[in-house]
């Protein structure tokens, strides 16, 4: 017999850097880490634009905010997003396609920051 050798499945967890995809629906997606890290157990969320940096500002809230948007969970609940088509359009963000954007955590301003241009 050869020396076969089984190999068996572990299941790991995927710790990915933290990112966040705006896709071509006006949703901006949180991967699982960043979900993890940054959006926690929110309820809600505050859009902010930064027309030099080409940012978005997503402030989270353990509240519902009567100007945030739903922060709302995937069916594995790993992934979070919010459903913002009319900022996107406001601030003329494009989202024709989907893309993946980095993010950071701006200590001083408790607000995630997506870079759309780098």
């Amino acid at each position: 017999m050869a020396n076969f050798e089984k190999y068996v499945k572990e299941k790991r967890r995927s710790y990915k850097t933290p990112g966040a995809t705006v896709t071509k629906l006006g949703t901006i997606v949180f991967n699982s880490s960043c979900s993890e890290i940054h959006v926690g157990d929110s309820v809600s969320a505050e859009l902010y634009f930064d027309r030099g940096e080409k940012a978005i500002g997503v402030k989270f809230f353990k509240e519902e905010q009567l100007e945030g948007y739903k922060v709302q969970r995937r069916a594995n609940g790993r992934m979070t997003f919010v459903s913002p088509r009319g900022f996107l359009t406001y601030f003329d963000i494009p989202h024709a396609s989907t893309r993946a954007f980095p993010v950071e955590w701006d200590e001083s301003e408790q607000m995630l920051i997506i870079r759309l241009a780098k």
